[in-house]
């Protein structure tokens, strides 16, 4: 049925890789975050479909009896261990994602599933017509920012104030509502 577009600022910082982690934990512990259902909540109402198998079509019975396996044996998270939490969920929710900056989990130079990748010189200039682009800028750009790439990718962007870095921002777009079905499970 549809991802999620989002946009986050935080204060610059040389290290790309270490601001996006700051902001997912802090996304984390915001809550700031899809959790359609949680793990208790999947593992009974999968028990609770097994029970009846006869109802439903045999391929989504198997399916269910692969994710109750699945969830079972995801380990509990540390409650103070944010990045096994983070785990947690994300393994959890699966396909249907968290809608938000969890759902990548890395930095790098080039485009990838779960990766967050800055722009090209080139398409810093056609977008902005800088090189140094502003925090109103991307804001008024960021419809354009997230069709350049692909769901469950993200883009990071330094913005500039006074002709100083500032601040980073990150746009995508993640998550699918349409992976859930009608009983709530997926």
């Amino acid at each position: 049925m549809g991802a999620t577009s989002w946009l986050y600022f935080v204060p610059y910082q040389e290290d790309v890789e270490a601001a996006l982690q700051a902001l997912r934990r802090d996304v984390f512990l915001r809550g700031d975050y899809a959790a359609p259902i949680d793990r208790e909540t999947m593992i009974a109402a999968l028990q609770q479909a097994l029970r009846r198998p006869k109802c439903y079509d045999a391929d989504l019975v198997a399916q269910w009896k692969e994710d109750l396996e699945r969830l079972e044996s995801i380990p509990e998270a540390d409650p103070d261990d944010v990045e096994a939490a983070i785990g947690e969920l994300l393994a959890v929710n699966r396909e249907a994602g968290t809608h938000s900056i969890l759902d990548i989990r890395s930095a790098s130079s080039t485009p990838g599933f779960g990766v967050a990748a800055p722009l090209s010189a080139a398409q810093l200039t056609q977008l902005f017509g800088t090189q140094k682009p502003m925090h109103h800028m991307v804001k008024a750009r960021r419809a354009e920012i997230e069709v350049l790439r692909d769901r469950w990718e993200a883009t990071f962007i330094i913005v500039y104030q006074d002709g100083e870095p500032d601040e980073i921002a990150f746009i995508g777009y993640s998550g699918d509502w349409g992976n859930r079905s009608d009983t709530g499970v997926f």
